[in-house]
């Protein structure tokens, strides 16, 4: 099954940073909520 995601990269401005921490806050983690305190922009396996 071929699927296409758009994906939108924009600076983060103090009117998006609701929506970031939301993200961060409920979605992001879901399936793994050991990582729900990382805001990093990446994880790190070390």
């Amino acid at each position: 099954m071929n699927r296409t995601v758009k994906v939108e990269v924009r600076e983060l401005t103090p009117e998006l940073l609701d929506d970031y921490l939301r993200f961060f806050d409920k979605d992001a983690f879901t399936d793994f909520p050991e990582w729900s305190g990382c805001y990093c922009g990446f994880y790190d396996t070390r």
